[in-house]
């Protein structure tokens, strides 16, 4: 039984016991959208949407002000709303440049996690941004199992000797189109990145709670080898999505126990 838990298994398992099951079990191939989820994200899509957003937002302050240098009032217009935190904040670590590095771990050695990014804004204080990459959906609430999984960023992460105070989920919806010539023959696709919808995660006692509820129910399944499989909790949107569903017997809906290692 692993002794520390990482963040990214607490998410996998309140997703679902049984795909976290048959990934822990099997090496499971990847889909074609986790491929491309995995490209975006060492491309760090992030990083040019927020440039662009930035000078977008910089251009029409200035436009509006009539001015060209850097008032507090172009400020305050460009950082204001929910992207302003990132706008207004400088990168300060890069979780894809460190896969082979030592992750962060909690106070009591129960959790690991590597964050995709850690941002310091102007009074020192540093918040965690976690971006996903979702094929077709526009996210407009967040996945449960990713909250949890920011939630555990929150708990284990501390740099330069200061914890987290907050965090986000950032969501791109992507999908192929079609690339045409000026004479309409399709002449090849191309990836089509949009929707971004950001989404902050607040680090209180409450969510803490749940968190280790995961945690706990986690690591009694790794333990005890099986559980009671909630048949009820079945959602043909979440399977479908879901890389396991080629190798998974639980999405029937047929099984009232899941094991661990994975079994039919």
């Amino acid at each position: 039984i692993k002794s520390r838990i990482a963040a990214t298994d607490i998410a996998e398992y309140a997703f679902c016991p049984a795909s976290f099951s048959l990934k822990q079990t099997y090496d499971i191939p990847q889909t074609e959208e986790m491929e491309s989820g995995l490209e975006f994200h060492d491309e760090r899509r992030l990083e040019t949407f927020r440039d662009n957003l930035l000078k977008k937002r910089a251009k029409r302050a200035r436009y509006k002000y009539g001015v060209k240098s850097n008032t507090i009032k172009v400020k305050k217009d460009i950082y204001k709303g929910l992207y302003g935190d990132l706008l207004s904040s400088k990168i300060v670590f890069y979780g894809h440049k460190n896969k082979d590095g030592r992750p962060f771990q909690s106070k009591d050695g129960k959790i690991i996690g590597m964050p995709d990014y850690i941002f310091q804004r102007e009074d020192g204080s540093k918040f965690i941004v976690e971006e996903k990459h979702t094929w077709r959906e526009v996210m407009n609430k967040p996945w449960e199992s990713h909250k949890l999984q920011v939630q555990a960023y929150l708990e284990c992460v501390i740099h330069g000797k200061a914890p987290m105070t907050d965090g986000y989920i950032i969501y791109f919806s992507w999908d192929k189109k079609d690339a045409v010539d000026r004479d309409g023959n399709v002449i090849g696709t191309y990836v089509n990145t949009k929707n971004a919808r950001l989404h902050k995660i607040k680090k209180n006692r409450i969510e803490k709670e749940k968190l280790y509820k995961a945690l706990n129910n986690l690591s009694r399944f790794m333990k005890s080898k099986s559980e009671t499989f909630e048949k009820n909790k079945l959602n043909a949107i979440k399977c479908f999505k879901c890389s396991s569903r080629v190798y998974c017997d639980h999405m029937s809906g047929q099984h009232d126990t899941v094991r661990f290692p994975y079994s039919a």
